[in-house]
C-alpha cells in the first residue's frame, strides 16, 4: 500500500510539475496561461480526494499483540523502519496538500474578491473554483474540499460500516 500512495501523490504532482514548465515555456502566448490556470485547477480537483484517502490510511494503525501494525497492509508495522519514512512523506503531503491548498484557494480568493465577476480574464482562469456558487458564496469551494477531507478521515479512521460514517 504505502508504494501506492506513492503514486498516488506523485502522479499529480508531475502532471502539475508539466503544467507549470509548460506555461512557463509558453508565457508569452496568454491563451496557453489561461489553459495552463484551468488545468492546474481540474488536476487538484480531481486528485484531492483519491490523495486524501491514500495519505490518509498511511497514518491508520491498528494494535495487535503489543505491536501496531498498518490497517491498509498488515504487514507492514508501523513507526517503524520504512514506515517512518512514509508517514514523514505523509505529513508533507498532508501540510502542502491537504491544508496548503484549501488555504491557497482561500488567500487567492479572498484577495482577489473584487476581480470575481468583474475581471473577465480572471474569471476566465479561476472561475472553476467559484463559478457554480452564488457572488457572495465565493468561497464554498474550498469548505467543500475541507468537507471531502473531513469524510475521508471518518472512513480511514473509524471504519467502513460504523456509526460514525452517518455523518
Amino acid at each position: 500500500h504505502l508504494e501506492s500512495m506513492l503514486i498516488v501523490t506523485l502522479i499529480p504532482i508531475a502532471m502539475l510539475t508539466a503544467c507549470i514548465v509548460a506555461a512557463w515555456t509558453y508565457r508569452h502566448r496568454p491563451a496557453f496561461r489561461k489553459r495552463g490556470a484551468q488545468l492546474f485547477l481540474v488536476i487538484m480537483l480531481l486528485f484531492y480526494p483519491s490523495i486524501s484517502l491514500a495519505v490518509l490510511q498511511a497514518l491508520r494503525c491498528r494494535t495487535i499483540s503489543g505491536r501496531q501494525f498498518l490497517v491498509v497492509d498488515m504487514s507492514v508495522e508501523c513507526w517503524t523502519g520504512e514506515h517512518i519514512g512514509y508517514v514523514v512523506y505523509a505529513s508533507i503531503v498532508i501540510a502542502v496538500v491537504l491544508v496548503g491548498w484549501p488555504l491557497a484557494q482561500q488567500v487567492l480568493l479572498r484577495t482577489n474578491k473584487h476581480k470575481i465577476g468583474t475581471d473577465p480574464v480572471f474569471d476566465e482562469r479561476f472561475g472553476l473554483l467559484y463559478a457554480t456558487y452564488k457572488p457572495d458564496m465565493y468561497l464554498w469551494g474550498t469548505s467543500e474540499l475541507l468537507r471531502k477531507l473531513f469524510l475521508t478521515g471518518i472512513v480511514v479512521f473509524f471504519g467502513r460500516g460504523t456509526s460514525l460514517q452517518v455523518l
